[in-house]
């Protein structure tokens, strides 16, 4: 039997977080015979609020009253644990002979008269443990999405135990469980209807996953949680039967970004969710980053008559660089008196008003293309583009539209603000049909010992745009007014060439469309993309200047062209 002085068992309260600005927990700790034993009060305070050296949360005048009322809750608490300790002393005092099982006896002890008893339910211990698990130990800051979706992921684990009539008690956190629940929603999974959401391998993965978290990270080793005696689980993850490629992911061709640009009949609130669309389509931003963007967080840097926007990206943690592009600019003087009644809050908060709104104007649009591709069960799927389009198409448009124009893949992935070309390469570039029978002839023609240079589209709207804008148009004069707006902010109108000779003759131009009625269909892509840029550099005008200059009509006509 080992030596035991009764008078040197000595207890500690200890603060979970002592600098932290908010409540955090209280333990108490008993040091015996070198070793030292945990025990969660239940009771948290502010660390501001609490006397080390007293042992308690102080109650005081310069306080609220609330603030007093909590922390005499504490006090009182806290009293109940060094009575606990006081009887255990006299206990072994006067019972020698369980010296043996001291250690044992102080873990029964102290549990005993308090409301964190062993037979606590197990749904109760994993909600805690979420708590304790982004309080203390996950990783800051924390997105609100990714709580969300983990409260709602652990609370399909607690439906499921109701639901199922099993016991709510500790047996639920154990590799038993665990196996039990996996082949839980895999049997649900195999009984969706095909076209169907729901019961797909990743949705499947995250439910179990939480749960094998916070038994792993929390409830096992966290000193609070040691009591329940629970065991380390394992998960053998799902593997997908689908590569990255067959996902749902695509790009948007230039007639189909041009449809949304010129899209009518939105409403207000819509017309500001397609501004911002199309902004995300000309900065190739992730959603997360795309907030960062609209609430002005980045710097500029301008080369010659160039401007970037110097943006730090969230989750990556690199920085992505955003050529300002006449739209671009367009867009932050419309906005710079904010987004009316558009939260950017809710945006950041829940990514799904934002895409249940771009999928609206995607219909309106008339972006009907069918797109091919495996669900999260790998079933193979068709559906239009307007029913499945969401924000981060428009990250993979423009990452496949660089390309196409011939930039380097290590620059895209600047501009996109990946850490290296790996992700522009394997999952951001979508080519067609056109371009791999262009690489396929280029590989034929370097075999051949021919000198091929990088193929790229050819303008053949020039001969076809020319009398369209220089004639008629004024494209040069419209170019000259807008840079010289854009390399000087102050510049007066009556420094600017005469914007009166800025006219449109809507009779000419109809008539010059259908005499090249037949070149323009088969070029429209190209036609409307020049023509949007110039009516973007007009709108840059007439926010500048007040002007009433457009060209819709113009494009308009192109678009409905047949």
């Amino acid at each position: 039997m080992e030596q035991i002085f009764i008078k040197e068992l000595k207890g500690n309260f200890n603060l979970r977080r002592p600098k932290s600005t908010k409540p955090t927990p209280i333990y108490y700790v008993v040091y015996m015979d070198g070793i030292q034993h945990y025990f969660a009060t239940g009771v948290k305070v502010y660390p501001s609020q609490w006397d080390k050296k007293k042992q308690i949360a102080v109650v005081s005048n310069t306080q609220s009253k609330l603030d007093n009322l909590n922390n005499g809750i504490v006090n009182s608490k806290l009293n109940l644990f060094t009575q606990h300790l006081s009887d255990y002393k006299s206990y072994l005092c006067n019972n020698p002979k369980d010296l043996c099982r001291a250690g044992e006896l102080i873990n029964s002890f102290f549990n005993k008269n308090t409301n964190m008893k062993q037979n606590k339910k197990g749904t109760d211990i994993l909600v805690e443990a979420l708590e304790y698990y982004y309080d203390y130990i996950a990783k800051k800051p924390i997105s609100p999405n990714t709580k969300r979706q983990s409260e709602y992921n652990l609370g399909h684990y607690i439906s499921y135990i109701k639901e199922q009539g099993i016991s709510d008690d500790t047996s639920i956190l154990t590799q038993e469980a665990i196996n039990n629940y996996k082949k839980y929603l895999q049997d649900i999974s195999k009984k969706v209807e095909n076209g169907k959401r729901g019961g797909g391998t990743d949705s499947i993965n995250h439910k179990c996953q939480i749960v094998v978290l916070l038994i792993n990270k929390v409830i096992c080793c966290e000193n609070e949680y040691l009591k329940y005696k629970v065991s380390p689980v394992m998960y053998n993850v799902i593997k997908e039967s689908r590569v990255q490629k067959e996902k749902c992911r695509f790009a948007l061709t230039e007639e189909e970004i041009i449809a949304i640009k010129s899209c009518s009949g939105l409403t207000h609130r819509e017309e500001i969710y397609r501004d911002i669309f199309v902004l995300q389509l000309e900065s190739g931003q992730r959603a997360s980053d795309l907030i960062r963007l609209l609430k002005l967080q980045f710097t500029k840097e301008t080369k010659e008559d160039t401007t970037y926007y110097i943006l730090k990206t969230k989750k990556e943690k690199t920085t992505a660089y955003i050529e300002e592009t006449p739209f671009i600019q367009f867009f932050f003087e419309k906005y710079k008196d904010g987004y009316e009644d558009i939260s950017l809050k809710t945006m950041e908060e829940n990514g799904f008003t934002y895409n249940r709104n771009i999928r609206k104007i995607a219909k309106k649009a008339g972006l009907n293309r069918e797109v091919n591709y495996k669900d999260s069960r790998g079933n193979e799927q068709t559906k239009m583009i307007h029913e499945v389009l969401c924000s981060h198409d428009a990250r993979h448009t423009f990452a496949t539209l660089k390309l196409k124009d011939g930039y380097d893949s290590k620059i895209v992935s600047k501009m996109t603000g990946h850490k290296d070309e790996k992700m522009v390469n394997t999952v951001y570039g979508h080519k067609d049909n056109s371009d791999i029978a262009g690489e396929l002839f280029a590989a034929k023609q370097r075999l051949e010992g021919k000198h091929v240079t990088q193929l790229k589209p050819k303008k053949k709207d020039d001969f076809l745009l020319e009398p369209l804008f220089l004639n008629h148009l004024n494209e040069d004069l419209i170019k000259n007014i807008y840079k010289m707006i854009k390399t000087n902010k102050r510049v007066l109108i009556k420094e600017l060439p005469d914007i009166n000779k800025i006219t449109f003759d809507d009779e000419v131009i109809s008539q010059h469309i259908q005499q090249h009625k037949e070149d323009i269909l088969r070029n429209r892509p190209l036609i409307l993309k020049r023509m949007v840029e110039i009516d973007n550099m007009l709108n840059v005008i007439n926010r500048r200047f007040g002007c009433g200059l457009t060209i819709k009509p113009v494009i308009d006509l192109t678009r409905t062209l047949v």
